[in-house]
């Protein structure tokens, strides 16, 4: 009889095929529009099942609400809001603009999909970036 695999295993295994379809929603977003996409798309894209797919995400509104989130400054902006200490209010928007632009090139991908361009920022000299 085989072994079946441990919980953390499927777990694992779980999160890897629901990024896989939330990269998948990305890519047809972005080559269809929300409007112009499918669930169809959706799950050839991703390689899966539509019954899969609706295991993860109710419909399309919950797989691009999804894509948003995992895309969103949100995390990242309670993050830097929760360590401002006793930093000036100065200091902690020059923190949120730096991490704000360093999130945008990281995810310049995702920016181009929904914007159809580049942002046009750039962090100040002051900032100490280039």
């Amino acid at each position: 009889m085989p072994e079946t695999a441990k919980p953390e295993t499927r777990r694992i295994q779980a999160e890897k095929r629901r990024q896989e379809i939330l990269d998948a929603a990305l890519k047809v977003f972005a080559e269809q529009g929300y409007q112009g996409a499918t669930i169809s798309q959706i799950s050839e894209t991703a390689g899966t099942s539509l019954g899969l797919l609706y295991h993860y995400f109710s419909n399309k509104e919950a797989l691009m609400e999804a894509v948003i989130a995992e895309h969103s400054f949100l995390p990242l902006l309670k993050n830097i809001i929760a360590k401002q200490g006793k930093q000036s209010i100065e200091s902690v928007l020059s923190q949120l603009c730096l991490q704000f632009y360093r999130l945008l090139e990281s995810k310049k991908s995702w920016w181009l999909s929904f914007c159809g361009k580049e942002p046009a920022i750039r962090p100040s000299a002051r900032s100490g970036s280039a």
